[in-house]
């Protein structure tokens, strides 16, 4: 056994007051037929050489959570054949919805569907898993599919769990901070004087005389962070791989990432359908960081490595037509705010703060305020690419959902594949959807205007 981390912590009191903790990434294989053999077997292949796959949390007499191995694998019950749709949003639903069972020492905090025209989706519990893992196990999956399975293993064996799964072998990336002074000086205090700005805006008087903090351009909605309330609206959008190409085009020739520059089509597009256009817009944009493992890449393929970042987006928006040199300055700016904080450790160092908190109260004590930031943006990237040898098997389309911005007015999930382009996942509550809807049109011409030009 082995105890949580503070950053798992956080994910299993997410859990506890369902506030969100599922995730997924769908993939449509091309090239093979599907079988129950042959799936159960690749899969098993593959769990049997991490112990993520056969892990749940549990709480026993102590009350603190802690990860253990569970007695039983079934991959029949694990792995369920389903008849329905991709395009099916009542299955998309209930996904995000759904909460893995913890104390539970016959069930693990993952499983697998086989859905409608060879699509595979791996769903789990984020506590243990982040979105790159769930790339990963499609990755996995597609070497398995194409190294071919030749000898099929009986049921009774695939249940069997390696005596070599440890919960100790689980990478703990989030280890309690070192109060050094520098800590203190350079995390701790900045945060406390932070925290105080916040309580001393909700005092009118001092609000109105001392700070200028705008609010959110979404505040008017009404919406508050409530229990199961993250995934009433879904909403994909396609964009297609030619038009996929030509912005990375776009990107490369200016030095910038995809990432910003629709980071910058987002801002200006909520900007244009929000009536408080003077308004915050802070996007929150979760970072892998993976390097901070010290292991080999097999051993960080799943787990849980992520810090956090805050753009107030609209600390760089400039009034500019799409195209011009102002708005490329203005997606440099944001792409060069990424790059910096990708390498910033005091990103990862605030996240340790959570060490010193009553992780239950400070979650239970945000339901019913409204939320601190615009939209969450989790992008995957560019995944699944053919190798240069052709392989039987491929991966053409994918579809990346979560909800896990609880913090958020709404979320977008987005994953790229070279034949399948961009499947972006929108999720909003009903006191957003006029707004919502007019920010993806919105969005969406911006796209084709850029190309246009």
């Amino acid at each position: 056994m082995r105890d949580l981390s503070y950053f798992e912590k956080f994910y299993y009191y997410r859990h506890l007051h369902s506030l969100s903790s599922s995730i997924f990434i769908a993939a449509k294989y091309d090239g093979i037929q599907l079988t129950p053999d042959l799936i159960y077997n690749c899969v098993a292949n593959i769990i049997q050489k991490h112990p993520h796959f056969y892990l749940n949390i549990f709480e026993k007499e102590s009350k603190n959570p802690f990860l253990d191995k569970i007695n039983r694998l079934n991959l029949v019950q694990i792995i369920q054949f389903v008849d329905r749709d991709i395009e099916d949003v009542g299955l998309i639903k209930d996904l995000i919805n759904f909460k893995f069972e913890y104390n539970n020492d016959q069930l693990p905090l993952w499983k697998v569907l086989v859905l409608k025209d060879n699509w595979i989706l791996f769903s789990c519990d984020h506590l243990l898993f982040d979105g790159v893992s769930c790339a990963n196990f499609h990755e996995c999956l597609l070497q398995e599919f194409n190294r071919g399975c030749t000898q099929y293993k009986q049921m009774e064996e695939l249940a069997k769990i390696p005596y070599s799964v440890h919960p100790e072998d689980v990478i703990n990336i989030y280890k309690p901070p070192k109060l050094t002074l520098s800590f203190m000086f350079t995390v701790v205090l900045p945060f406390l004087l932070d925290t105080i700005s916040n309580l001393l805006l909700t005092i009118p008087l001092l609000s109105f005389f001392f700070f200028s903090k705008k609010k959110d351009i979404l505040s008017n909605s009404g919406f508050l962070i409530q229990k199961k309330r993250f995934i009433e609206n879904y909403q994909k959008l396609n964009v297609p791989s030619d038009k996929l190409t030509r912005l990375h085009g776009l990107c490369k020739k200016r030095n910038v990432t995809l990432t910003s520059l629709l980071l910058t089509l987002f801002g200006l597009a909520l900007q244009r359908n929000s009536v408080g256009k003077d308004d915050s817009i802070t996007i929150g944009l979760p970072i892998n960081i993976r390097c901070k493992a010290n292991t080999s890449i097999d051993e960080s393929k799943f787990g849980l490595f992520l810090k956090s970042s805050d753009i107030t987006i609209t600390d760089y928006l400039e009034p500019c037509n799409l195209g011009t040199m102002d708005f490329w300055k203005v997606v440099s700016l944001i792409n060069a705010k990424i790059r910096k904080d990708v390498k910033d450790d005091k990103l990862f160092n605030i996240l340790s703060l959570l060490n010193f908190v009553d992780i239950d109260k400070w979650l239970q004590d945000k339901i019913d305020r409204p939320p601190t930031s615009s939209f969450e943006f989790s992008n995957i990237g560019l995944k699944f690419c053919p190798s240069e040898f052709t392989e039987k098997c491929q991966i053409v389309d994918s579809l990346f959902c979560q909800y896990l911005g609880f913090q958020n007015y709404f979320n977008i999930s987005c994953i790229s594949t070279v034949k399948g382009g961009t499947n972006f996942s929108f999720n909003y509550p009903y006191e957003l959807t006029d707004e919502v809807k007019a920010f993806i049109k919105t969005f969406q011409q911006y796209i084709d205007v850029l190309l246009e030009d």
